[in-house]
């Protein structure tokens, strides 16, 4: 069995990983602090727009496609080094492949799956936001957004060392998939963790 996992060095050092737990995310991911809250109008329905920073000094296992849990990368601390260079450019992560993993409703979660309606309702927003704001957005590293709306949430984690910027289009197909191949009847949610490991994903759970 193969398992591939990214890491990125930073200043010739190893550079700080990002931890986002387990299957299940309950909290939204480790040490899970929210530093944004917005809303967007999208005919006539109102989506909650949340970002949160997570702890970035935390060791954890990120699940990657079906190849089992991977051992992120052990924090003990602030990089110094890292910390005195210039800013990584942003990853463009416009039509990034990813793998589904879905969360079983034995896992810990929530007992009860969002409702399909509500969900419909984030992704059809997402991709109406590309026509109407931007095509794209950036999340910066070790942070989540949280779209929200009714009993439905979905979700973009950005576990690289750098600001992911994703196409709303992608995030949206992505989104719609994720949640035909996990939502109901047995499972609770479900991510789309990156292809190559790098440490991205994109998923749907019941909304917090």
């Amino acid at each position: 069995m193969k398992v591939f996992v990214a890491f990125i060095a930073i200043c010739l050092v190893v550079a700080e990983g990002f931890a986002f737990g387990s299957a299940v995310r309950e909290p939204i991911c480790a040490g899970a602090k929210a530093v944004s809250n917005s809303t967007i109008s999208v005919d006539g329905k109102v989506i909650a727009v949340t970002t949160f920073s997570c702890d970035i000094r935390t060791t954890a296992t990120v699940p990657v496609a079906e190849h089992g849990p991977v051992p992120a990368l052990s924090v003990t601390g602030p990089n110094p080094a890292a910390s005195s260079c210039a800013p990584l450019p942003a990853v463009n992560l416009c039509g990034a492949t990813c793998n589904v993993v879905c969360d079983g409703s034995d896992q810990g979660g929530p007992g009860l799956p969002p409702t399909p309606a509500d969900c419909a309702t984030v992704v059809n927003s997402a991709a109406t936001l590309s026509e109407s704001i931007s095509q794209t957005f950036n999340v910066a590293a070790g942070h989540v957004q949280l779209l929200t709306f009714g009993t439905c949430s979905f979700f973009f984690f950005n576990g690289l060392s750098s600001t992911a910027t994703n196409c709303w289009l992608t995030f949206a197909q992505t989104a719609k998939d994720t949640k035909s191949t996990c939502l109901p009847p047995v499972n609770t949610g479900g991510s789309c963790f990156a292809s190559d490991g790098s440490g991205w994903s994109i998923g749907v759970m019941p909304a917090p």
